[in-house]
């Protein structure tokens, strides 16, 4: 993000566990490049406890995506992307 970079993709698949502290960190990383017209991607996050499916309260703060290319797609989609 120093060197200007407004879109940043988050892989996720081998994170089996985030704490408070990391989940702060994405969260002031998502909110910097927001500032900067830009866009942070989670991808790969595994389910919480038994639940597989999504979580739409995790979705309305920060894009999920089930793997990179399906990420990535979405940065392509982005006004004035492309």
């Amino acid at each position: 993000m120093e060197g200007g970079a407004t879109r940043l993709l988050v892989d996720l698949g081998a994170v089996r566990y985030l704490d408070s502290a990391s989940i702060g960190c994405l969260m002031d990383v998502h909110r910097l490049l927001l500032e900067r017209g830009g866009s942070l991607r989670l991808a790969g996050l595994q389910p919480v406890g038994g639940d597989h499916g999504q979580d739409d309260r995790r979705a309305e703060v920060v894009p999920l995506h089930p793997d990179e290319d399906d990420a990535l797609s979405a940065f392509s989609a982005l006004p004035g992307e492309g």
